[in-house]
């Protein structure tokens, strides 16, 4: 009995003694200062550092407390990790390939930015922009700042079967993303090559946007399904990157900027939402381009938003759906205003109130790298009534002694306007049913009746084309009443 329990422990020793030279060895290289120092071979362009780190066999190891950074010509980037959990094959590191079967990481902060080239200055605040170091303290090591001449070996390549990250930041530029997003993803990447993302899935119950310091989402629900194709991170410019993006993406806030619907109305600048409201955005994308499925819903009973030079408040509905018109897709957003008032641009004091106003905006740009640059928008108001004539005032010099004392009336606005064809036109018409007015010391009584015509419009120049608009006065100061009209000629 004895030799065979002799023979079993020699088996056994010999057996687990590798496996406990690689235990202390591996994890003695680790927590010493030569692990970072053989793959910190260029600082300035990678640098990566850990407070412990350990491995229990060859293809698996933990990383505590990690810290790393890098740069390229025009990009810094900056990230740190609570922990990560790597497993991957060891024979493909000997033929410059990394194959992780999983990563598991939490705690990730990723921060980006982009350096101005040189002679430009940056285009926002550099306190709406992440702080990214310049080093984590690894000294430069002489002879690896390149790759021996004549070099023919492969490219490292990194493909990664499932990652599984629990982010608490990603800050691009000055767009924010704030909270738990936790985000499933697979990976392969060649260095400064292209890289994809196969498969992601992510989720976040609760978080926030912001570009700078004005807030976009608050309180973000964030449900991502999608695949991104391989690219090459320094070859795409600014919303280029929809291009390789496919899947869906929804969206949820119930106290959002209204300030994300610039994209859609960035072409008729004459409209502005200034306020936020609750809502809800699914957009779902083929290589970039808003397919079928894709929805906005946004619900704000205290909008606040600009219309040529009136300030408009009131209660707002916005859908926005895809449709099928003419045998092509486009996109239509329509807001419902209703219970409004209207008042000058910086006032609060309403002249008039309306009962509903609609918004209609159409574009068949459906590619979100270059999006809605067709937009054609319709803004329709039927009825508002005037609450006090004398607002009106200001439009009479005072050498003419004419002024509005009292009366009742109401205004009606249509507008069409359309970036494809750089137009803007329309009619206004404007009635005072009893009106009571003065010149000199005379009192006017009756009414009159203005329709104006806009042919054309240049809202950022103030030039407007009223040619054909005509004025009807009737008046009921007695003993007789007089009745006049007078039409403009083409004028500006």
């Amino acid at each position: 009995m004895r030799r065979p329990l002799r023979n079993a422990i020699v088996v056994l020793v010999a057996a687990l003694a590798p496996e406990c030279v690689y235990l202390v060895a591996a994890n003695i290289f680790l927590n010493s200062s030569r692990a970072p120092a053989a793959i910190n071979r260029r600082p300035r362009v990678f640098e990566i550092r850990w407070g412990s780190a350990w491995t229990l066999w060859p293809g698996m190891v933990i990383l505590r407390d990690v810290e790393t950074r890098g740069r390229s010509r025009r990009v810094q980037w900056h990230a740190h990790l609570d922990w990560v959990d790597a497993r991957f094959h060891v024979a493909p590191l000997f033929r410059r390939q990394v194959r992780l079967t999983s990563v598991q990481a939490a705690g990730v902060v990723y921060r980006q930015r982009r350096s101005p080239a040189p002679g430009q200055t940056l285009l926002f605040p550099e306190t709406d922009l992440p702080s990214i170091p310049d080093s984590l303290g690894t000294p430069e090591v002489r002879g690896g700042t390149a790759r021996p001449v004549g070099h023919k070996g492969p490219l490292w390549t990194v493909d990664a079967d499932r990652i599984d990250c629990a982010v608490r930041e990603l800050w691009f530029d000055r767009y924010r993303l704030s909270g738990l997003l936790r985000v499933t993803t697979g990976m392969s990447l060649v260095p400064r090559g292209p890289m994809a993302f196969p498969g992601i899935h992510a989720v976040m119950t609760s978080g926030d946007l912001t570009a700078g310091k004005a807030t976009i989402f608050a309180r973000l629900g964030l449900d991502v399904d999608a695949t991104i194709d391989p690219f090459v991170g320094r070859t795409i410019h600014r919303l280029g990157f929809f291009k390789y993006l496919s899947g869906t993406i929804a969206a949820r806030s119930d106290d959002a900027s209204l300030f994300f619907l610039e994209p859609y109305f960035r072409k008729t600048p004459w409209i502005r939402f200034k306020d936020r409201g609750a809502g809800r955005v699914v957009l779902n994308l083929d290589h970039g381009r808003l397919r079928q499925g894709s929805t906005l819903d946004v619900r704000n009973d205290h909008v606040d938003m600009e219309l040529l030079d009136r300030h408009l408040t009131g209660k707002m509905v916005i859908t926005g759906r895809i449709e099928t018109a003419g045998g092509a897709l486009q996109s239509h957003i329509s807001g419902l205003l209703t219970d409004f008032q209207l008042a000058p641009l910086g006032s609060t004091t309403p002249y008039a109130r309306g009962e509903r106003l609609t918004i209609d905006a159409m574009s068949r740009a459906m590619d979100l790298s270059n999006p809605f640059s067709d937009t054609r928008v319709v803004v329709d108001l039927p009825r508002a009534d005037l609450l006090d004539l004398k607002f009106y005032n200001f439009l009479f010099p005072r050498a003419t002694k004419f002024r509005f004392l009292s009366g009742t009336g109401w205004l009606r606005y249509h507008f069409e306007g359309s970036h494809e064809s750089r137009s803007l036109h329309g009619d206004i018409d404007f009635v005072v049913d009893k009106g009571v007015a003065a010149f000199e010391d005379q009192k006017m009584y009756g009414g009159f009746t203005l329709r104006a015509r806009l042919k054309g419009a240049s809202p950022e120049e103030q030039r407007y084309d009223i040619s054909g608009t005509s004025l009807a006065v009737r008046g009921d100061q007695p003993p007789r009443s007089r009745r006049a009209r007078a039409t403009i000629s083409p004028a500006r």
